[in-house]
């Protein structure tokens, strides 16, 4: 190999190298990140779905809190609340924690601990 060869391996990537970033690519690139990070939304077996259902009905007669892990818009998300109403028809649950009543639907539920 001559020298002007052996330069050039050693300069790595540099001749392809961004030498800086347009907005519109960096804004792209963390996009990019942000859907690296996202999960499918949880598929339980039926024992894990009675399991769940048996924790929820019991956080809504005896008023206990539960620690819940959900999936939403690509991401679990964990929330400490007490079930307030199951609504079966319609397959979600009503809750009450520290910012307010929201509903989760029962396909999101990920995991349900006392």
């Amino acid at each position: 190999m001559d020298m002007k060869q052996n330069e050039l391996l050693q300069r790595g990537n540099k001749l392809w190298e961004m030498k800086f970033v347009l907005p519109e690519h960096k804004k792209e690139l963390v996009n990019w990140k942000e859907e690296q990070n996202k999960v499918s939304r949880p598929q339980l077996d039926e024992q894990e779905l009675c399991e769940i259902e048996r924790k929820l009905i019991h956080s809504l007669y005896h008023h206990q809190p539960l620690q819940i892990v959900y999936w939403e818009d690509g991401y679990l998300l964990k929330t400490i609340t007490v079930v307030m109403q199951i609504e079966y028809q319609q397959k979600r649950i009503r809750c009450k924690n520290k910012d307010g009543i929201f509903v989760i639907q029962i396909e999101q539920l990920k995991q349900v601990d006392v």
